[in-house]
């Protein structure tokens, strides 16, 4: 509207002008006139004020035309100050946003309050676009130019390696903060983050969702607080759990295996005087260690000075006290990462005396395995049983219930589902162990064939109970005690059995074998918990396939555990039997295989 308006009055002007030329000396108005307007194309706004004031103050009687062209005149004036106060107030933002920009801290400056500098700073080019000729709209262009190389250079360039970094380390709370920042700067600097926020945000999920738990933070102690034959126990240091105060342990060796029967009894004091109390344990298990974490207080802001622990192994067992020295540098716990979802077709076949099972289908969702495929029995029957999935790498067992009529030489299908409780498997597992019917088979989790190990525990392979019998693993929850026979050697490989009472009959177990190794060896001996006169004595008769294959007999004295080296090559199916003698007091003896290995 302005520039439609000067044109108007700059024609008019013109005539005007003419006009009084062709009457002789408009005493001085041409030239006024001309300086002024030359004065308002620069936006030399003063000058050409000054002049249309001189002209105002003109006679108009020596004018032709004189009170029309001192009302050019007047509205020239009024334009020319009109202008001058939108410049004026131009100038002053002007200076002001380049205080603004050169007191950012762009290290530490918050994305809204350089957003919020960058935007002051477009609406000032904004409105000047009109006087993109002057010399205040290139400075402040040269500005803006100025700024976002910094906010690139010294804002955006090191959020990318921090974003990166935090995935790196699976700080994904810091990492989403962090694109959080990138998302707000891209509001003002769009051409500069481009789709970076976005694609960020993707790779964070994807990268959280590999994880089986978020990692903690944790301030590193590495205190060891019981060591012995069968493993570590190491105190990693306080830290950070779900916005908890933790305790931070490692299991390594056998321990792990045991962690869940050993959480720490703790007091945890603190430096205000307070102390917080816990015996329970959250266990994560990893292929070569566990971590367990406690959670200590609902406020993180805690100072730990001294820790007392006992992790109830005996009864009477006392309190140990550490002092917690200074921190070292606050280190980030990483998790196992999650096996990816998969579905696997695969044609497995074992067979195994009486049934035969084809396994078709292996699906991973999440915490969820399912097995799928057929079993065909020779003969008919009612099966009642639990299908069972074993993890090794996680140390995880689960089972399913099966009740199924089967008829002789007629297959039916079959799908068993394990439901993890929230666990995933690890992503560094190979194979899962799936036993239905007394049929065991290792399933290759990158082929969905059978996997094949050149050495195996026999405490991973499927162990069956008789209906009679008591079995332990590693580890007598009844005793708190790993196992160890008479002579008190420790087995943290060791399985344990013994009959549900005096009379039961031939309490045993059977492991499946499925005609894959070729050797057995290990150590049989009596439970040192079961030593003496009062539990009588036993005969363990270990048979394949219905073969006897070794015997053993202990007394009620405190025999040594003898070697057990066996070929099994060829067999299906391995059994322990044990036959009972009770004492006086009618207990029985408790029998240990130690330290079982099979080989091909």
């Amino acid at each position: 509207m302005r520039n439609r308006r000067r044109l108007w009055i700059a024609l008019l002007s013109c005539t005007w002008l003419l006009s009084g030329c062709s009457g002789g000396d408009d005493g001085g108005y041409g030239k006024l006139m001309a300086e002024a307007d030359q004065a308002m194309e620069s936006l030399d706004v003063d000058t050409a004020i000054a002049q249309y004031r001189k002209i105002a103050e003109m006679d108009p009687n020596q004018l032709q035309y004189g009170e029309g062209r001192i009302a050019i005149v007047n509205e020239l004036l009024e334009d020319a100050e009109d202008l001058k106060g939108k410049l004026d107030e131009l100038k002053s933002r002007s200076e002001t946003v380049k205080q603004n920009v050169g007191s950012l801290d762009m290290e530490k400056a918050e994305a809204e309050e350089i957003a919020q500098v960058n935007g002051e700073l477009n609406d000032i080019l904004s409105s000047l676009e009109e006087f993109s000729s002057t010399g205040l709209y290139g400075e402040l262009e040269k500005l803006r130019s100025q700024l976002a190389e910094d906010v690139k250079t010294r804002k955006i360039d090191p959020l990318l390696k921090e974003i990166e970094a935090d995935i790196g380390k699976l700080e994904f709370d810091k990492a989403e903060s962090n694109a959080a920042v990138l998302y707000a700067l891209g509001n003002g600097f769009s051409e500069l983050v481009g789709s970076a926020a976005d694609e960020y945000s993707a790779k964070i999920e994807t990268e959280k969702a590999k994880y089986i738990e978020l990692p903690a933070t944790y301030n590193q102690r590495n205190i060891v607080l019981l060591q012995n034959a069968a493993g570590k126990i190491t105190f990693l240091g306080e830290g950070i759990k779900d916005d908890e105060l933790a305790l931070f342990y490692k299991y390594e060796g056998d321990l792990r295996f045991a962690a869940k029967e050993l959480p720490p009894k703790i007091q945890a004091v603190f430096n205000d005087g307070n102390a917080e109390t816990s015996d329970e344990i959250t266990l994560r298990h990893l292929p070569d260690h566990a971590i367990g974490y406690q959670v200590i207080s609902d406020d993180p802001n805690k100072a730990l000075i001294r820790l007392d622990y006992r992790f109830g192994l005996q009864q009477d067992e006392a309190y140990k006290k550490v002092d917690i020295g200074p921190a070292g540098e606050t280190q980030t716990l990483k998790e196992i990462t999650a096996l990816p979802d998969k579905e696997l077709q695969t044609s497995l076949k074992i067979t195994s005396g009486k049934m035969n099972v084809e396994i078709s289908g292996v699906s991973v969702q999440q915490n969820i395995v399912a097995i799928q495929g057929k079993l065909t029995a020779s003969e008919d029957m009612n099966l009642e049983t639990d299908a069972s999935l074993y993890v090794p790498a996680n140390d995880l067992s689960k089972q399913d219930y099966m009740d199924e009529d089967l008829f002789a030489g007629v297959a039916k299908e079959f799908k068993a589902v394990f439901d993890l409780g929230g666990r995933r498997i690890s992503n560094d597992t190979t194979y899962l162990k799936f036993g239905i019917a007394g049929i065991q088979v290792n399933i290759d989790l990158a082929s969905g064939e059978e996997h094949k190990p050149g050495k195996e525990l026999l405490i991973h392979q499927l162990i069956l109970p008789s209906e009679d019998a008591v079995v332990f693993e590693r580890f007598n929850p009844w005793d708190k005690q790993f196992l160890a026979d008479a002579s008190g050697q420790v087995f943290a490989d060791g399985i344990s059995f013994e009959g549900q009472n005096s009379w039961a009959e031939a309490p045993s177990f059977t492991v499946s074998l499925n005609q894959r190794y070729k050797r057995l060896t290990a150590k049989v001996g009596v439970d040192k918990t079961t030593v003496g006169s009062d539990f009588g004595s036993s005969a363990v008769k270990i048979m394949g396939d219905g073969q006897v294959l070794k015997t053993f007999a202990f007394g009620s004295s405190a025999p040594a555990a003898v070697d057990l080296d066996v070929s099994i090559e060829g067999i299906h199916t391995l059994q322990f039997i044990m036959t009972q003698t009770p004492g006086p007091s009618h207990d029985v003896q408790r029998i240990i295989i130690g330290d079982g290995t099979l080989t091909q």
